[in-house]
């Protein structure tokens, strides 16, 4: 999974209301490697470590893309989709509407 690169927020659904964002609100991800680093409207907020994992989902026993942060494996079920230059979470089985598109490589 191609993952690495600057990812930032374009619309949230997980609430009633689609909320849509503009490009250069500021909350990002910026993935390296096996380091993140999480910004909100342009502030770090949170960086460490991360990994990628081959997991079946339980709910439909499909092999599914977990994200591990900061090598908690006790924390929350985070699958991650990417396609199209864009990236979403699935998050304890359920859509969060995030959407995130890529806006750097690196």
């Amino acid at each position: 999974m191609l993952i690495v690169g600057t990812w930032e927020l374009r619309s949230n659904g997980a609430g009633v209301v689609l909320m849509n964002f503009p490009p250069g609100n500021g909350n990002m991800y910026k993935y390296q490697a096996n380091t993140y680093e999480k910004y909100t409207g342009g502030m770090l907020k949170k960086k460490g470590t991360y990994r990628i994992v081959k997991e079946k989902f339980k709910l439909t026993g499909k092999m599914m893309d977990r994200i591990i942060y900061d090598n908690d494996m006790n924390a929350t079920t985070v699958y991650v989709f990417v396609g199209n230059d864009m990236l979403s979470y699935n998050v304890g089985g359920y859509s969060t509407g995030d959407m995130y598109a890529r806006i750097s490589a690196q």
